[in-house]
């Protein structure tokens, strides 16, 4: 079983209409794929992507976790990133 971590820079951001925070919908998707992923933040994200097959990043800027993601996917890591900057 493949090991999933998620990362969102600022889940306390809302979408338009005020109501849905963007990790409801990256737990929604794993429930739905019926697989289960840790979250993790900025600061521990190069940490977690040691022990990651799968990486979601959503929603920020990862300029600076840049090295670790080069070497997660060089190493055969799977990285899905949505509305990064």
């Amino acid at each position: 079983m493949s090991k999933i971590i998620y990362c969102l820079n600022d889940s306390a951001r809302r979408n338009s209409s005020g109501t849905n925070y963007p990790d409801v919908y990256f737990l929604e998707l794993f429930t739905l794929l019926g697989v289960t992923a840790e979250q993790c933040t900025e600061e521990n994200l190069s940490c977690k992507l040691e022990l990651a097959d799968v990486c979601f990043l959503g929603l920020g800027d990862y300029s600076a976790q840049a090295s670790s993601l080069n070497e997660f996917v060089s190493h055969g890591g799977k990285l899905i990133a949505f509305s990064t900057d």
